[in-house]
């Protein structure tokens, strides 16, 4: 078992494009609404980001659902299954940019329905020391998750 590390991000957009392609485009949650709390804690560690997933002809995610994304670092696991730590670009005061990505292979004319290939991107403060310290081996191999999670700040 290794590091595990939970962002909170909400589906902003939702574009279908030819050949039954679907694209969802994520982005950490903020610090409003209602009952900021749990929005509020996640945003203090991962104020930006990015994540876009690419699915052919089935996507279970909707525009304005939040999700958990859970990143675990696992030696030895899989490397079909596991998503790459790209890049973690350390700042002078601390702070980072992580990038990890997934690409499944496939078949051009022969493309399996599900997720096809994504990335997630995100600052991390310096306050987010430990997940910075989990993302130090660029090139390590992780399982990542992503869990419907109810909506803490009172948007739908």
């Amino acid at each position: 078992m290794g590091h595990h590390v939970r962002a909170k991000f909400r589906c902003l957009e939702i574009r279908t494009k030819y050949d039954g392609l679907i694209i969802a485009e994520l982005k950490p949650v903020q610090q409003k609404g209602v009952n900021p709390k749990e929005n509020a804690e996640f945003w203090s560690y991962t104020p930006s980001g990015e994540c876009s997933l690419v699915f052919h002809k089935t996507c279970d995610i909707k525009v304005g659902d939040y999700h958990y994304i859970d990143m675990e670092f696992e030696e030895g696991a899989d490397d079909s299954l596991r998503w790459r730590l790209d890049n973690c670009t350390h700042h002078a005061e601390g702070s980072a940019e992580v990038y990890l990505s997934w690409h499944q292979n496939y078949a051009h004319d022969n493309k399996p329905e599900g997720l096809l290939n994504g990335y997630v991107k995100m600052y991390l403060e310096a306050r987010a020391k430990g997940a910075i310290e989990a993302f130090s081996r660029p090139g390590s191999k992780w399982k990542v998750t992503f869990t419907f999670a109810e909506a803490s700040d009172g948007e739908r």
